[in-house]
């Protein structure tokens, strides 16, 4: 029965694709041109497809279909002169009882210690020393519900191409869409996991982080845990339209650029219910990152992390990246400043560093976003 229900979830998603797609692409396209003055090209057209499918999915199209499309989609994926590309590692780690206290008293949920964590190699260097070359740790965006996809390797392509003596590595954290214990704050113990693997099992001694809007938001929690569990930090940390406040939207800032951006409100509302179904998570500073702002621990942690956020001028999340680059400067304004340390896309839509679809450096480069993010992890 249950497969009989899937498979027609899925059918009527294509339909509805079918039938749905094209008219929101001929009226979104007409308004924009229309309200905002703006052209209706290439990348227009790929938001307002991306917004469209998005608002009419739900898990079972995300487990049927997406993850197993976009898996099998990745695997074809080549990307010139990377070594181990697609090398998976396994592990199970144990955390420590005091991150897993940090965690209960924040949410309310028991936690266990053993952790499985599933490791990708986008680029191992063949001469690789863990003690004395950078390696970056990826966490990939997709509300928490979506694996990540073809646009997020030809990104990682051209961080390698930018940042060559650097490894690349990504945790392939559980989803939410795929099972229903994959809930806040499951994503995190594994990013926890996958940072100490890393640093104790293979002494990485230069980890750099890297992450996009749901990743960017484990990224800052994993950087807020770390803090408060006095552990060794990253050197540096690059966050790229971060998801700060998963269940707490910004409804102005929302309806202002909604029409223009990939993501969309009622995306954002459907992705933070699966990921944190629990409504007493509102206060957790794990979960709600600049809503719940700790002004003591960042300042800290800026003195041991360089942090560069990034954003783009037609999202919906740019009210909470710009607020909480505000009360990253306020806490250690000698660490974090607005001019260095927070890089705009102009005209840029949610993320779109990273769902560039051709692998071609030159061209990413012609965004300031882009370079401001090369040039930050390539400055010692």
């Amino acid at each position: 029965m249950g497969i009989i229900i899937g498979y027609t979830k899925v059918a009527w998603y294509l339909l509805k694709c079918v039938i749905f797609v094209p008219f929101s692409v001929l009226k979104d396209g007409l308004l924009i041109k229309a309200r905002y003055s703006r052209p209706f090209d290439y990348d227009m057209i790929q938001r307002i497809v991306a917004k469209t499918m998005l608002e009419m999915s739900d898990a079972t199209v995300f487990d049927w279909l997406v993850n197993p499309y976009l898996k099998r989609a990745v695997a074809g994926v080549h990307i010139p002169n990377v070594s181990h590309h697609g090398e998976v590692e396994v592990s199970d780690e144990r955390l420590r009882d005091d991150d897993l206290a940090i965690l209960t008293r924040t949410t309310g949920v028991h936690l266990t210690g053993d952790t499985h964590i599933k490791m990708r190699w986008f680029y191992k260097a063949s001469n690789f020393d863990p003690k004395k070359d950078p390696i970056i740790y990826f966490l990939h965006g997709g509300g928490f519900m979506m694996r990540e996809g073809t646009t997020a390797e030809v990104f990682l392509g051209h961080i390698h191409e930018g940042c060559p003596g650097a490894s690349i590595i990504m945790l392939e954290y559980s989803l939410a869409s795929e099972r229903k214990d994959a809930v806040f704050p499951l994503q995190i113990l594994e990013t926890l996991a996958g940072y100490e693997w890393l640093r104790e099992r293979h002494g990485c001694q230069h980890i750099w982080l890297l992450g996009d809007s749901a990743g960017g938001n484990l990224l800052l929690a994993l950087l807020s845990l770390l803090q408060k569990s006095a552990r060794p930090a990253p050197e540096k940390a690059v966050a790229i339209s971060p998801w700060l406040n998963p269940t707490v939207p910004d409804k102005e800032t929302f309806a202002a650029f909604e029409d223009v951006d990939c993501f969309s409100s009622s995306a954002a509302k459907l992705f933070a219910g699966y990921y944190a179904p629990d409504p007493n998570l509102l206060q957790n500073a794990f979960l709600n990152l600049e809503y719940n702002f700790d002004e003591h621990a960042w300042k800290y942690l800026l003195d041991e992390t360089e942090l560069l956020l990034t954003y783009g001028t037609d999202e919906i999340c740019q009210g909470q990246i710009k607020r909480m680059a505000e009360k990253l400067s306020a806490a250690n304004p000698e660490k974090f400043s607005l001019k260095d340390n927070v890089a705009v896309d102009k005209n840029g839509s949610h993320s779109r560093l990273t769902l560039i679809s051709k692998l071609d450096l030159d061209e990413w480069l012609k965004l300031e976003a882009s370079r401001r993010v090369i040039t930050f992890l390539n400055k010692s």
